[in-house]
C-alpha cells in the first residue's frame, strides 16, 4: 500500500488515501456497493434539480461525459450520460441509481470524498484509491444549503480518461449554482407555508401557537408565556417522530394542554396548537430525583401495608433506586443494597434485614436484587410469599434477570418496568434541565441546539450518563465566559449532532444504538463490527451514514 500512496501528491488526495486506509480499505479490493433504489426522501431535491439536469444532458450530447447527482450519504440518486461508453463502465462498477458511494465504502472519489470534506476535490486516473476506479477522472462538487448550510448533494462530473478536461470545474459550478438557486427558491417557500399555517392557526390569542420548521421557530405571546426551552424540545420530538401525536402534553409549568398539530411537508415542519385542557394547573410531578422538580416520570405512591411488594425494573441509570424510595412515600425504609454487599466483601442479610424492617414497621427495599444468589433470592421470595412484610425489590431489566430474580419479581403485587431515557425524548428534556439547575449557580439555560443534541443521543448509560454531560458541560461553558447559556459546541464532541437522529423512529433508534455497541466492542473497526452484525461491510458504511452515526 505504501508504494500506491506514494503516487498521490496533493495533501487532499493523500488525507483521503489515509482516512480509505484507516477504513481497512485495501487497493486492489473489489467495492461492496450497497444499492438502494427508494429515493423518495430525496423528493424535493430531485424536482429542483431534474429540469436542470435535463437541460446539461442536452449540452453534454455525444461528450462521452457522466453527470451524477449523491444525497448527503453519497447515495446516487440521479445520472446524466452524453455516452455509452461511461454509462457502460459505471454500471460495471455498480454506480447505478441508488448505489452508496461513500468514501469509507468505495475510498477516494469525486462522488464520496466531498461529502467527508465539504469541498470540491478533482479526482485524475491513479489519485483513485482503489484500482478498478484509476481509469476515471472526476471533478466533485458538494453543495450547501443556502440557507442552513447543511450539505444537500454532491454534482459529480466523470469520464474515461487519466486527466480531467480543464472544463470539468466551470460546468459543475454553474449547475451547481443553479441547484443552489432552486433549494433557496424552495426554502423560501416552504417558509412561507409554515408561516401562513401559523397565521391561519394563530387567530385565538390566548391560544399558544408553536410553528417548528427545520431551521425556523416562531411562537405566539400566549406560547412564549406558557412555554420553556424543555416544551419546545418536546414539541420538536413529536414533530419529527412518524407516531401518531398524543392527545395532551404536560407543559413543564405543570399544566396539561390538549394538543392539536398541522404537518408543512414542504419544512419538515409541524404547527402546534396547545389548547388548555382546564383553568387547572397541576403541580409539576414528582421526580425520580430528590432535589427540585423535573417531569421525568410519574411516580404513583406505593400502598404500604403487610401484603403489598413492588417490583422496580430497568437498565442502570434509569432512575430505579430513586424510584423506589419516592414510591413509598415518605415511608421508613430499611434498605438492603445487595451488590454494595458483595462489594464490600459481605453477604446480604435478608433475613437480618427482614426481622429489622418488621420491628421497626419499616418497609424492606432490596436494591440491585439481581446481585443476589440464588439462595438469596429464594428466602426473599419466601418473604414476600408469605405477605407480612411491605417488600420493594429493585433490580435489573426483567429480560436479563436470572431465572430466581425473574420468579422474584413475578411473585410481586405491583411491579414498574423503567425503560431506557433513550426511548424518552421528553424525559429528556426534562431532565437535562434539571440536572443544569444542580450544576449551575448561575442559573445558565440550555441552547435549542443544544437541547435537541441531548434529546438525539442514545444514552446508552442512561441519566447517570446524562447528569455527568450536563455537569461538564456547565463546566465548559464556564471556561468560555458563557456560564449563562449551554451552547451546542459546550458539549462533548460526540454529541455535537442536532437534527437527524432526533427524527428517527423506535425501531431506527434501536438499530442506531446497536450499531454503535457494535462498533464500541470491536474498537471501532467496521469491518469486525459487519461481521459482528451479520451484514456486509458496504451495508454498515450505508447505516452509519443514514442513522446520522458519529465516529
Amino acid at each position: 500500500m505504501s508504494a500506491a500512496l506514494s503516487t498521490a501528491t496533493r495533501p487532499e488526495i493523500d488525507t483521503s488515501w489515509h482516512r480509505s486506509a484507516l477504513n481497512g480499505l485495501m487497493p486492489d479490493a473489489v467495492p461492496e456497493v450497497a444499492v438502494d433504489e427508494d429515493v423518495s426522501n430525496c423528493a424535493q431535491l430531485l424536482r429542483i434539480s431534474r429540469p436542470i439536469l435535463e437541460v446539461a444532458a442536452d449540452q453534454l450530447a455525444d461528450t462521452d461525459v457522466a453527470l451524477l447527482l449523491t444525497d448527503r450519504e453519497s447515495r446516487l440518486i440521479s445520472r446524466v450520460f452524453g455516452g455509452t461508453a461511461v454509462e457502460r463502465n459505471l454500471d460495471r462498477l455498480g454506480a447505478v441509481h441508488g448505489s452508496y458511494m461513500p468514501e469509507d465504502a468505495v475510498g477516494t472519489t469525486a462522488l464520496g470524498t466531498p461529502t467527508e470534506t465539504r469541498q470540491p476535490i478533482e479526482v485524475n486516473g491513479d489519485e483513485h484509491f482503489l484500482d478498478v476506479y484509476k481509469h476515471l477522472s472526476c471533478y466533485g462538487f458538494p453543495i450547501l444549503h443556502p440557507v442552513t448550510n447543511r450539505l444537500e448533494c454532491v454534482l459529480c462530473m466523470t469520464s474515461v480518461g487519466v486527466e480531467a478536461h480543464p472544463l470539468f470545474r466551470p460546468f459543475v459550478q454553474r449547475i451547481a449554482s443553479e441547484i443552489r438557486a432552486g433549494l433557496l427558491e424552495h426554502s423560501r417557500s416552504a417558509h412561507q407555508q409554515l408561516v401562513d399555517t401559523y397565521h391561519r392557526i394563530a387567530t385565538r390569542r390566548q391560544i399558544a401557537v408553536v410553528a417548528l420548521g427545520d431551521d425556523v421557530q416562531l411562537l405566539n405571546n400566549a406560547a412564549v408565556d406558557q412555554t420553556d426551552p424543555t416544551d419546545i424540545a418536546v414539541l420538536r420530538s413529536i414533530a419529527a417522530s412518524s407516531l401518531a401525536m398524543p392527545p395532551t402534553v404536560t407543559l413543564s409549568s405543570g399544566r396539561t394542554v390538549e394538543l392539536h398539530g398541522e404537518r408543512v411537508p414542504a419544512c419538515r415542519g409541524m404547527v402546534f396548537a396547545l389548547v388548555p385542557s382546564d383553568d387547572r394547573i397541576h403541580p409539576p410531578r414528582r421526580s425520580s430525583y430528590h432535589r427540585g422538580n423535573s417531569c421525568v416520570f410519574d411516580v404513583p405512591s406505593f400502598v404500604v401495608s403487610a401484603d403489598r411488594s413492588l417490583a422496580v425494573t430497568g437498565a442502570p441509570g434509569t432512575g430505579r433506586s430513586s424510584y423506589a424510595r419516592l414510591a413509598i412515600n415518605g415511608a421508613r425504609a430499611e434498605i438492603i443494597d445487595a451488590s454494595g454487599c458483595l462489594a464490600a466483601g459481605s453477604r446480604p442479610d435478608i433475613l437480618g434485614a427482614t426481622g429489622a424492617a418488621r420491628a421497626s414497621g419499616s418497609v424492606l427495599v432490596v436494591d440491585n436484587a439481581d446481585a443476589l444468589t440464588d439462595g438469596d433470592a429464594t428466602t426473599l421470595r419466601h418473604v414476600i410469599a408469605q405477605r407480612k412484610q411491605p417488600v420493594v425489590v429493585v433490580t435489573g431489566p426483567a429480560a436479563d434477570s436470572s431465572a430466581s430474580v425473574a420468579a422474584l419479581c413475578a411473585l410481586c403485587t405491583d411491579r414498574v418496568d423503567l425503560a431506557p431515557i433513550r426511548h424518552r425524548p421528553k424525559h429528556i428534556a426534562a431532565a437535562s434541565n434539571h440536572f443544569l439547575r444542580q450544576h449551575s449557580p448561575a442559573g445558565a439555560r440550555l441552547h435549542a441546539a443544544a437541547l435537541d443534541a441531548l434529546v438525539a443521543h442514545s444514552w446508552p448509560a442512561n441519566y447517570t450518563e446524562l447528569d455527568r454531560v450536563v455537569e461538564r458541560a456547565v463546566e465548559h461553558a464556564a471556561s468560555c465566559g458563557h456560564e449563562n447559556l449551554i451552547e451546542l459546541t459546550d458539549l462533548p464532541r460526540h454529541l455535537r449532532v442536532s437534527g437527524r437522529p432526533a427524527r428517527l423512529t423506535l425501531h431506527e433508534r434501536v438499530e442506531r444504538q446497536g450499531i454503535i455497541d457494535a462498533l464500541a466492542d470491536c474498537d471501532g473497526n467496521k469491518v469486525h463490527a459487519a461481521k459482528q452484525l451479520g451484514i456486509s461491510r458496504s451495508t454498515l458504511y450505508a447505516r452509519i451514514r443514514s442513522l446520522a452515526i458519529e465516529l
